[in-house]
């Protein structure tokens, strides 16, 4: 069976340890032992420890940015007892309403193995998933206010380019014997240039 860890709470292990990895792949509305219900992200961590093994589930409670760690405690001495572990993980996991599947960690190259672990809150420390979890908010931030940064100056160049046009539309065509106005003509090439280079960036 699986109980809550009372002395750690997440999984301090090498690449080289991790046998296998699943992780939910939905995030139901779960509320652990004196926590509030809230979408809650699940993973199931087979670890190789000395001549055996051992098996983990980890819950990430995505509002309160925390997680809770659940260890089989029954002893795992061969592939059948290791099986059993791992379907009660499955099983204890599907009853709180996850969708889990494999990740298929040993097939993956090394450098995608070690990319995984360094995204996945189960094996960091609290401080460092929270340092994480504002680094990704911040990087955020930053993308959404250049994208409408973006958007602004897009809108300020059409609104200028229109006025532009409607300018040089309402101006009277040269007539013959008139002098030849180069800021007209500038004008025109300009407009169509930004126009050109408005359609390629879009």
């Amino acid at each position: 069976m699986f109980e809550i860890c009372k002395d750690k709470s997440y999984v301090p292990a090498e690449r080289e340890q991790v046998a296998r990895l699943m992780m939910s792949f939905n995030e139901p509305m779960v509320a652990p032992s004196r926590h509030s219900a809230q979408p809650t992200q699940a993973y199931i961590c087979t670890l190789k420890e000395g001549e055996g093994f051992s098996v983990y589930i980890y819950l990430y409670l995505t509002i309160e940015k925390i997680g809770i760690l659940y260890e089989y405690t029954d002893k795992i001495t061969d592939t059948q007892s290791l099986r059993t572990a791992e379907d009660e993980a499955l099983q204890f996991t599907d009853d709180m309403g996850f969708i889990v599947d494999d990740l298929n960690f040993e097939f993956l190259e090394i450098s995608e193995q070690n990319k995984l672990l360094a995204s996945i809150p189960l094996f960091k420390t609290p401080a460092e998933v929270v340092i994480k979890e504002r680094t990704s908010e911040v990087e955020g931030a930053v993308r959404e206010a250049a994208v409408v940064a973006e958007t602004i100056t897009e809108k300020v160049e059409e609104e200028k380019i229109e006025e532009l046009t409607v300018e040089v539309e309402e101006r009277q065509p040269i007539e013959e014997g008139k002098k030849w106005e180069p800021e007209l003509f500038l004008t025109k090439f300009r407009i169509r240039a930004a126009a050109e280079r408005m359609k390629k960036n879009k």
